[in-house]
């Protein structure tokens, strides 16, 4: 896992907040769960595009791994994309949570579009 900033996570490029908006009902909801037994760490990003903040591009997991393990992914620097959990991550945001541990994977347009249908 690795720490972001909240700010540095987009939505997923693939929903559509305007056909497929959170609702306040599953954000109470959500709220009272990390209430009582806090944040379990269930959200999922990639890189923006999987490309590094120069546009190298990201060619696969193993490369991603490499640049994490050595830090050549500057974490402060990049652009994330949540793959889902929307309204977690948007009750995280009321809540004044500035940055959370999340996995960051390497995953296709295709995954994402396919994660987010699901």
């Amino acid at each position: 896992m690795s720490k972001i900033k909240l700010v540095k996570v987009l939505d997923n490029p693939y929903r559509d907040r305007n056909l497929n908006p959170t609702t306040d009902v599953k954000k109470a909801d959500i709220k009272e769960s990390i209430d009582q037994t806090g944040f379990w760490d269930n959200l999922l990003v990639r890189v923006r595009n999987n490309e590094m903040p120069d546009g190298t591009a990201i060619k696969d997991a193993v490369h991603l791994a490499e640049l994490l393990d050595t830090g050549a992914l500057d974490l402060d620097a990049a652009q994330f994309e949540l793959a889902y959990g929307h309204h977690r991550i948007d009750v995280l945001r009321e809540m004044n949570w500035e940055d959370m541990d999340v996995p960051v994977k390497y995953i296709t347009d295709e995954k994402m579009i396919r994660i987010q249908a699901n």
